[in-house]
């Protein structure tokens, strides 16, 4: 009886790590520029190294030249990306999301970490 109860709590425990283990966080930043230049801008935000940042929506104005999220990284400088992209933080630090394209202009970007 004994062997029974120790297995089961060692199944137990080994689900419950498991569980915990891939938990994380996601959260959701986003910007806009109006057609006037008035910003509303997400604050900058830490993150951590292994972190995945993708690029939920972006758009513009002008279908020339479609939006896309601006990602300061600091340390790490400016990345890029087109809706859907990702990029892997390697560094931990902060993040700062600016839209770039035509105004009026509005991005999300996702952090999963």
């Amino acid at each position: 009886m004994r062997i029974i109860r120790l297995a089961i709590s060692l199944f137990l425990a080994v689900v419950l790590a498991s569980m915990t283990i891939g938990a994380g966080t996601t959260r959701t930043l986003r910007t806009s520029v109006a057609a006037n230049g008035t910003t509303t801008s997400s604050p900058d935000v830490g993150v951590k190294a292994g972190a995945r940042l993708t690029c939920i929506s972006a758009s513009s104005a002008d279908r020339n030249n479609p939006g896309t999220c601006g990602v300061n990284l600091t340390p790490g400088g400016l990345v890029v990306l087109k809706p859907r992209g990702e990029h892997l933080v390697m560094v931990s630090g902060s993040v700062r999301l600016t839209c770039g394209g035509t105004t009026p202009l509005t991005c999300e970007l996702q952090i999963s970490d």
